[in-house]
């Protein structure tokens, strides 16, 4: 399972240009861990253009999104607070992953992103 990293992010923004719709997050005051929710906001909000636009998989970008949710997650909490919203958050983005692959999640790649092993 490929996990997009940051370049590649970055390859996807200029292509796409996106819009981030960020009217419903947190403010933060940290540019590498905006920057970290920002990756995580264009997977999830972009996920139908990024798909069909480029040579990433839904599996593989669907992944992706849990990656960067939980380095924002880990960040925030390391730099900040720790936040039982953002805990809740990361299980239901697994649930909305477990829909959108009909159960076909790879729970050993999810295993290797918390423990930080990618």
């Amino acid at each position: 399972m490929h996990i997009i990293k940051a370049r590649e992010l970055d390859y996807l923004y200029k292509s796409i240009k996106p819009i981030l719709d960020t009217a419903t997050i947190i403010e933060i005051d940290d540019r590498e861990t905006e920057e970290t929710l920002h990756h995580y906001l264009f997977l999830h909000q972009y996920y139908d253009r990024i798909v069909s636009s480029s040579y990433f998989t839904k599996e593989e970008v669907l992944h992706s999104q849990y990656y960067w949710y939980h380095q924002f997650k880990e960040m925030y909490f390391d730099r900040f607070e720790h936040d039982g919203g953002m805990e809740q958050q990361a299980f239901k983005l697994l649930e909305h992953l477990d829909r959108e692959l009909e159960g076909n999640i790879d729970w050993p790649v999810i295993e290797k992103i918390v423990n930080g092993e990618i």
